[in-house]
């Protein structure tokens, strides 16, 4: 009976245990949900693209998770678990061991000099005019031109997007909200205006920043967060959700904009703030792996590669 029951406690711990017993070299795939920007920027570039809206296509028993963070604390907690990150979200952790691209770091100057290839653009979408009120339009337009400013491109550096311009050639802020006409309509507006901001999470920490300094020099405008996933930047902006409770009047996206099929996003409302990086990352205790391909990672989440020790670097 004694050895029955230790035979059941030996099965236990090898069926639960991190290292040791049984196939503890299995890698554990994770990957973000179909509506991800960084999910779509991952899968194009490594030449994986069917992936980017179709779960079936990963790994058997990929795990899906839904924000940036989210993926940071599964892969910190999971040994044998690799996964995908924005470069903004792991430059802000030592939690997760961020993989080299074809020998190359994920740093914002290589991803500024085009040597590390795994990037994508940061954009924006609004609302129609007519999808909003006058002064909801008023504070929009005024925001764009605050973003784009040099103050609110030194914002946008300064949280780790990646410009690739010089802030000095950006319009100057102290200028524009002396003289320019939209920017001095919406700091005469006398009452409270709501602006509902979403889309991206990795985008998510310019966004609030950006807001946060406009709403300072814009006394009335109230922005009001809630970053569900790019797929919902356009969708409720100018999509079927525009009119709905989760109505955006600024959405932001870690993909591009598709402009036509599911979003024919309208001429004038859609646009590039700077860049980012895209990491392949893994637990920090993995000693398997420190560069990856794109052959390589399509072979992992696509489960042609199910082992860590089947990976010769």
């Amino acid at each position: 009976m004694k050895k029955v029951l230790l035979g059941l406690a030996v099965g236990f711990v090898c069926a639960f245990a991190l290292t040791g017993c049984g196939d503890t070299d299995q890698i554990k795939v994770y990957s973000r949900d179909t509506t991800s920007g960084t999910r779509d920027g991952f899968f194009t570039n490594i030449g994986y693209e069917d992936a980017k809206s179709d779960d079936k296509l990963l790994a058997p028993g990929t795990v899906i998770v839904d924000s940036n963070g989210s993926m940071l604390t599964s892969i910190a907690g999971d040994e044998y678990g690799i996964g995908y990150a924005s470069l903004a979200s792991v430059l802000e952790t030592d939690t997760v061991k961020g993989l080299t691209y074809d020998g190359v770091e994920a740093t914002i100057e290589n991803v500024q000099n085009g040597t590390y290839k795994l990037s994508r653009n940061f954009n924006y979408i609004v609302a129609q005019d007519a999808d909003m009120t006058e002064n909801q339009a008023t504070m929009v337009k005024a925001f764009l031109k605050f973003m784009s400013s040099d103050e609110g491109m030194t914002i946008v550096s300064s949280n780790d997007g990646i410009l690739m311009t010089e802030i000095s050639a950006s319009p100057k802020w102290s200028e524009l909200k002396t003289s320019d006409p939209d920017v001095l309509a919406a700091l005469a507006i006398t009452e409270d205006v709501t602006i509902n901001l979403g889309g991206s999470t990795s985008v998510e920490k310019i966004a609030e920043a950006l807001t946060q300094a406009f709403a300072e020099e814009v006394t009335h405008f109230k922005p009001s967060h809630n970053h569900t996933g790019s797929g919902d930047a356009y969708k409720n902006t100018q999509g079927e959700g525009k009119d709905g409770t989760g109505s955006l009047q600024i959405g932001f996206l870690s993909r591009e904009i598709e402009l036509t099929g599911d979003e024919p996003a309208a001429e004038g409302t859609y646009g590039t703030i700077c860049k980012d990086g895209i990491v392949a990352i893994v637990n920090p205790n993995n000693d398997k792996i420190d560069d990856a391909n794109a052959a390589l990672l399509k072979q992992i989440f696509s489960g042609e590669i199910t082992s860590w020790s089947s990976i010769t670097e």
